[in-house]
């Protein structure tokens, strides 16, 4: 049985973060973000996988740039319709 979304990302992060496991989560949270999550607990996330991985920074940067437009536009579409 697949996890997907009926897991709480912001939960399952602060219980692999106690465990010092975080980095276990990575393909699932990857798999969130390809299937358009647009949540900031996945982002926040991968952003603390990446920078404790020694990801190139400019990656990390432009997916919360990317999903921080999603977000807005998703906040904003109620308006302009």
């Amino acid at each position: 049985m697949a996890v997907g979304t009926h897991c709480p990302v912001d939960e399952m992060v602060e219980i692999a973060e106690v465990r010092n496991r975080l980095r276990l989560l990575q393909p699932w949270l990857e798999a969130g973000v390809a299937t358009g999550a647009t949540d900031p607990a996945t982002h926040n996330a991968l952003g603390k996988i990446y920078v404790v991985a020694n990801k190139d920074a400019k990656q990390v940067s432009e997916r919360s740039e990317r999903a921080l437009m999603k977000t807005s536009v998703l906040a904003l579409k109620p308006i302009l319709n």
